[in-house]
């Protein structure tokens, strides 16, 4: 289940992008894609890094096009108008607030919460039989269509607030925990 933004769409959302003096990562099923130039966006530089090392950003800058992506990764500061780039991009993206003037633009007609009711069609299960687990802000809408919702301890207090439970961090094996209170191991 995705949907891609038409490659043309895709451009023209990229140089906005730039236009208002931002700078991002787009993320395709493919592959991600980071802009030729060194960035002022030290986080940028840092994920271009990791990301590179597990072999994905290696394919094609995002000047070159030719590729096809389904959400865009901004990275904003002072010198940036991130409000008039979100204006131009509300009718089509959810702006998610990553902290740190990073934002994730995602698709409005496609989230996790799409994806939940997609597998529970799909599947023929009962809403009340689906269980999410989330920490962070993109993780809202799914949270918000689960028969259950679990929020990482690690996870933002806005999150927890949301969620129906909260169990351990990641690193304290909070998932499995989870698993194994729910009676889903």
């Amino acid at each position: 289940l995705e949907r891609h933004i038409e490659e043309s769409l895709g451009r023209k959302y990229s140089e906005q992008m730039w236009e208002w003096n931002l700078d991002g990562v787009l993320e395709g099923t493919e592959d991600l894609y980071f802009p030729q130039a060194v960035s002022r966006f030290e986080q940028l530089e840092q994920g271009r890094i990791y990301f590179g090392e597990l072999g994905l950003g290696k394919k094609k800058y995002i000047e070159e096009g030719g590729f096809i992506y389904d959400k865009i990764f901004v990275y904003a500061d002072e010198q940036s108008d991130k409000e008039r780039f979100f204006e131009l991009m509300e009718d089509h993206f959810a702006v998610i607030d990553r902290g740190g003037n990073t934002y994730e633009l995602a698709q409005k007609s496609f989230s996790k919460a799409t994806a939940c009711e997609y597998m529970v069609q799909k599947f023929g299960a009962d809403k009340e039989d689906v269980y999410v687990f989330g920490d962070s802000m993109n993780d809202k809408e799914m949270l918000e269509v689960a028969g259950l919702s679990v929020c990482m301890e690690n996870g933002s207090e806005e999150m927890k607030k949301i969620a129906d439970v909260i169990c351990p961090s990641v690193t304290e094996d909070g998932i499995k925990k989870a698993f194994e209170k729910y009676h889903l191991m």
